[in-house]
């Protein structure tokens, strides 16, 4: 008889009958009792038709907006309790990618803008900074623009430099908002390879829990462990890795109706 134990991960995201405020309409519901609870390590898919409030869960999720109702515990703690300066430090676990890659510092090049935020986050001169942004920027594939500015090539390369960023910190969580919607489909690869090296810890040396959304889940079927969907105003989590893998086209079947708008 075995004497292991199996060690269950810790809950790095826990939603209890979350409404999710919609961008808007201030005031108003976009996803009302949303139940969620995530390990350290899991790879969540969130799908939805297109143009739907899988986008607008996001920053409900990573603690930058106050649910409506509801209580959402974030790395075990509440964020709406949080001081200012304590908010501050707990940010440095998360990392968030909003659709494109958001928004950069369009003076400042590649590495300037990934090294930035490690420099002020860590209190570092630029000389102790710099070699850990290009260190980030090698990882992420990104060091033939490393001195160019963000707007100087295609979109598929800046929401990289999106990824990298938020990874500048090494955040245990990353949330990223419909990674595939508008890459060219050579870049898909190395997306779904990449996350998935950051979930198992390849990348830091320790695992990272990551969230996507997504209009078409498929694609994920093979590298994702959680998948969920919103559907109206509705969220629900439906299928575990291993039975995605069961049948993936059923899988995406089961989320898309027959008018979905999907990735390809």
């Amino acid at each position: 008889m075995s004497d292991q134990t199996t060690i269950i991960p810790r809950i790095v995201l826990e939603l209890f009958q979350v409404a999710v405020e919609s961008p808007l309409h201030p005031g108003e519901s976009e996803v009302e009792g949303m139940d969620l609870k995530m390990r350290a390590g899991e790879f969540w898919v969130i799908s939805g038709v297109s143009n739907n409030a899988k986008s607008s869960i996001l920053p409900t999720l990573a603690g930058l907006q106050k649910p409506l109702s509801g209580l959402s515990l974030l790395l075990g703690q509440n964020f709406q309790e949080l001081s200012d300066q304590e908010m501050i430090v707990e940010r440095r676990r998360i990392g968030t990618v909003f659709q494109g890659g958001g928004k950069m510092l369009k003076g400042l090049t590649v590495w300037e803008n990934i090294s930035l935020p490690i420099q002020y986050h860590l209190e570092l001169s630029w000389a102790d900074a710099a070699p850990k942004g290009m260190q980030i920027i090698e990882k992420a594939g990104l060091k033939a623009f490393a001195s160019r500015l963000p707007s100087d090539f295609p979109a598929s390369w800046q929401q990289r430099v999106g990824l990298a960023r938020a990874l500048a910190l090494e955040p245990e969580i990353v949330l990223i908002d419909r990674p595939l919607g508008t890459l060219e489909f050579r870049h898909w690869n190395w997306w779904l390879k990449f996350l998935t090296r950051l979930q198992h810890g390849e990348i830091w040396g320790k695992t990272c829990s990551v969230i996507v959304t997504t209009d078409d889940p498929a694609p994920w079927a093979d590298y994702a462990t959680h998948f969920a969907a919103v559907e109206g105003k509705a969220f629900r989590v439906f299928a575990t890795k291993q039975e995605a893998l069961k049948s993936p086209q059923a899988l995406a079947d089961e989320i898309s109706p027959e008018d979905f708008m999907g990735d390809f």
